[in-house]
Parts: C-alpha cells; sequence; structure tokens
C-alpha cells in the first residue's frame, strides 16, 4: 500500500515536472524569441514591412554596397531583419508561415535575437543571457516605437 502511494506521488511529480518543462525548455523552431502579435494578416504584415523599408531606408541592411532582402526559408519561415544604424545593430525578426496558410487574421513576429559585428556568429539571442538587461530593454524599445509602431497595432504576446 506504501509503495502503490509513493508510486502515485512519483508518477504525478514527474507529470507535473514534464509540464512544467515545456515552458522552460520552449520546444520549437524558434524557442528564444520574444513574439508580438499584430492584427493583421500574414501577407499584409509582410507587405507593410516591404513599404516600411521602402520608406525608410535607413532600416535596411547593405552590405558591401549589396543589399541584404527578407526572406522565406523552404516555405516555413519569413525572415525580416532590421538594421539599427544608432546601435550598430540587426535585429531578428521571424513570421511563422503556417499563419499565411491558416488564413489567420492576426500574425506573430518573433523578436529571436540581434548580430553585431554583420558576422553570424555574432548572433546573440533575445532570452538568453547573451545580451546584458539594459541593453536589450534599449533594443527592445527601439524596434517597438521605430519599426513595430510603423507597421500596424500590435500586442506583446506573455
Amino acid at each position: 500500500m506504501k509503495k502503490k502511494s509513493i508510486l502515485k506521488c512519483l508518477a504525478l511529480l514527474l507529470s507535473s515536472l514534464l509540464l512544467v518543462s515545456c515552458d522552460f525548455f520552449k520546444a520549437g523552431s524558434y524557442p528564444n524569441a520574444e513574439y508580438y502579435t499584430f492584427d493583421i494578416s500574414c501577407d499584409s504584415l509582410i507587405s507593410e514591412i516591404s513599404k516600411f523599408k521602402i520608406d525608410n531606408p535607413q532600416y535596411k541592411i547593405i552590405v558591401n554596397n549589396i543589399e541584404t532582402k527578407d526572406r522565406i526559408d523552404n516555405n516555413n519561415f519569413y525572415h525580416a531583419s532590421f538594421y539599427l544604424k544608432e546601435e550598430n545593430i540587426i535585429v531578428y525578426n521571424i513570421i511563422n508561415m503556417y499563419q499565411k496558410e491558416n488564413n489567420m487574421k492576426r500574425t506573430n513576429i518573433g523578436w529571436d535575437s540581434i548580430l553585431d559585428n554583420f558576422g553570424t556568429d555574432s548572433a546573440k539571442f533575445i532570452q538568453t543571457k547573451d545580451i546584458p538587461k539594459e541593453k536589450k530593454e534599449l533594443y527592445k524599445q527601439k524596434l517597438e516605437i521605430e519599426i513595430f509602431n510603423k507597421l500596424g497595432r500590435w500586442n506583446k504576446e506573455k
């Protein structure tokens, strides 16, 4: 009888840990992203990003006189990056394209990382300790105010 109680408690504890660990380990393709929801469709958000970069060329990424374009990889994710000149960094964002396939009227965009020194080996992920808290808050404020506010109405995901 006592052995059954111990096994039940152990099973309950393990089950609870598994449920909680899903949040800690953040399963998914971009587990370190900080997500925002825009009140427009996926296509509309991508279009707004393109228009924004045309109207605000200072946010385009140009390396060796060649503009780096936003892209879709394998029809899965749209990669949108913006250059923040004052900080000399690139803020890297992703949109999961499944939202387009499902004709969703709201679209999530994830702020995944920053790149400094224009190298892919310099990626610093948002939800880790790669970026000091003060810098992260500064970058987030610039991303939200200078870019996201101009793309449309949005909410921060929790």
